[in-house]
């Protein structure tokens, strides 16, 4: 999935015809994976479903989608049989932006393990495109960066499908800074 769309990346070239079109689309399918790939998790909106071994008194789970926009249910069970015998209450955790909390009572209990449902991530598509601005403005840095030196990157080919390349693109540390914080911290402590 394209975080950018063509028209932002033509803006920011200011190019108004279309004989770049393939290759600038190419490129920022290509960029827009290697971000992804980078931060770790896929950044377009969906549910999700995760599981987790916890000890006693672990109390938060950072989930690999992020941001967390709601937990639809949230199991704990050794049997993994995941059951509604088995979901746990909301008043025994809340929800964070990058994960989940769960309150005392709940993390005194036994070893278990943990089934999560949840909805994260943004709109990447369509009039509620919601992508942070810092990363659609490193994504369409990269696309246009690759686009003026394609021919140093080694850019054999290009079709409406996929660019053959014979090297990866470097990030440079502004852009790098800003992926490394929605880079994923899926962990339980």
């Amino acid at each position: 999935m394209q975080l950018v769309t063509l028209s932002e990346i033509k803006a920011f070239l200011e190019k108004t015809d279309t004989g770049s079109d393939t290759l600038l689309d190419a490129l920022d399918t290509q960029t827009s994976e290697e971000i992804q790939n980078m931060i770790g998790y896929p950044l377009e909106y969906a549910e999700r479903t995760e599981y987790y071994n916890t000890e006693k008194y672990k109390c938060i789970i950072y989930l690999r989608g992020f941001p967390v926009l709601s937990v639809s249910k949230l199991y704990y069970d050794t049997t993994r049989t995941f059951d509604e015998s088995t979901l746990v209450s909301t008043d025994d955790y809340y929800v964070t932006s990058n994960g989940v909390q769960f309150y005392g009572t709940f993390t005194s209990t036994y070893k278990r393990v943990i089934k999560i449902i949840y909805k994260s991530g943004w709109y990447l598509s369509g009039a509620n495109r919601n992508l942070p601005n810092d990363l659609r403005k490193v994504c369409i840095r990269q696309t246009v960066m690759n686009y003026l030196k394609r021919r140093e990157m080694g850019i054999i080919e290009t079709s409406k499908t996929s660019i053959t390349t014979t090297v990866t693109s470097a990030y440079d540390p502004e852009a790098m800074e800003i992926i490394n914080r929605y880079r994923s911290k899926s962990i339980v402590i």
